[in-house]
């Protein structure tokens, strides 16, 4: 059922990255279908979502197109760089207008991210040919996907897996001075190291098949727990929420000479001005009736608020969210011991 499921999914998709490319839309798939000629039988990669990346400027038409195709696209955040959709059938779609939020690509990755080749084609299993990134650029941004949704919450077996068997396949093809010296200016060599390591020892990896690394068991066991504790994710830990907070405040020196609380304030602002007055396009995905005429936009934007204090004042929503994320995040135990592993790992 799920195989099935999945072949139905796809199909659509295929349909809508073909109108994107009608359009005039330059675009590639970012892990799901591209990665699932890794495994052995390509139904064992199925994916619950499907992440596109697109340029900023094709936002609109972009937003058109999936429209067009029946998708349901959701009220655009702010401070998000992708555009969420939902259909009935092919599911929930992740455009990304950038690979990583800005204080990520610039506190986490230096903003060293960069697409440095062109997209090459894949042929998938209806036939259809899907654009992906380039070999070297795959690797980074494979790696440091993983490594996000660490730093973020949390990550699990799926996401490693995917970059061991990347790094299988293309170990000849890839640039390895090129990522190395990336992951140690980032300083996360080490975690990158140890997770094959874990692949090794765990996963049936075998060890030729990966390029040269230096492990420790103790640290392979507390990522293996943290993997186990958190979930795919993070999601089975509650008390996880607000992490990448604490690391981006101790990460942030780093790469910066200024003050913490003055460079997010900054970052916060005009963010804030966005939030407070959403375009007419975006509220309308909230409030569909400002779709009949714009006139209906301060109608919309009173509902809005309304909806808001209420959720305040029943105190379902925290008002730091809106003011300063950062403030709505409690140093807990789980915290203090998952920065304990990132400290061990060397990620700051």
């Amino acid at each position: 059922a799920a195989v099935i499921a999945n072949t139905n999914r796809l199909y659509l998709i295929h349909q809508m990255t073909d109108s994107f490319l009608q359009k005039g839309i330059r675009y590639c798939i970012l892990k799901g279908e591209t990665l699932s000629y890794l495994y052995n039988d390509h139904n064992c990669r199925i994916s619950s979502d499907t992440d596109i990346f697109i340029n900023k400027t094709d936002k609109e038409t972009a937003i058109d197109v999936l429209e067009q195709h029946g998708y349901v696209v959701k009220p655009l955040n702010t401070m998000s760089n992708q555009i969420h959709a939902i259909h009935p059938i092919a599911g929930f779609i992740e455009v990304h207008l950038a690979l990583y939020n800005e204080i990520s690509a610039d506190v986490w990755f230096d903003n060293k991210i960069l697409i440095t080749e062109d997209y090459r084609l894949i042929k998938c299993d209806d036939g259809k040919e899907i654009f992906a990134l380039g070999i070297n650029d795959g690797l980074v941004f494979l790696a440091l996907h993983y490594i996000k949704h660490f730093l973020s919450r949390g990550v699990g077996i799926r996401q490693l897996m995917d970059l061991l068997l990347y790094v299988r396949k293309y170990k000849k093809d890839i640039d390895w001075e090129r990522f190395n010296q990336l992951l140690e200016h980032l300083n996360y060599k080490k975690f990158f190291d140890n997770s094959i390591g874990i692949g090794v020892k765990y996963l049936n990896i075998k060890e030729e098949d990966m390029p040269e690394y230096r492990s420790d068991d103790s640290i392979i066991g507390r990522l293996l727990s943290d993997i186990e504790s958190g979930g795919v994710f993070g999601g089975n830990e509650d008390s996880r929420i607000g992490f990448s907070y604490n690391y981006t405040k101790e990460r942030f020196h780093r790469f910066k000479n200024e003050d913490y609380d003055v460079y997010v304030k900054k970052w916060w602002r005009p963010n804030v001005i966005k939030a407070i007055f959403p375009s007419v396009r975006s509220i309308a995905v909230k409030f569909p009736y400002v779709k009949k005429t714009p006139l209906l936009y301060p109608v919309a934007w009173i509902h809005r608020a309304i909806k808001l204090l209420t959720g305040i004042i029943k105190k379902e929503k925290s008002v730091y969210k809106y003011i300063n994320p950062q403030k709505a995040v409690e140093n807990n135990e789980t915290i203090k011991k998952r920065m304990e592993l990132i400290r061990e790992l060397d990620m700051i």
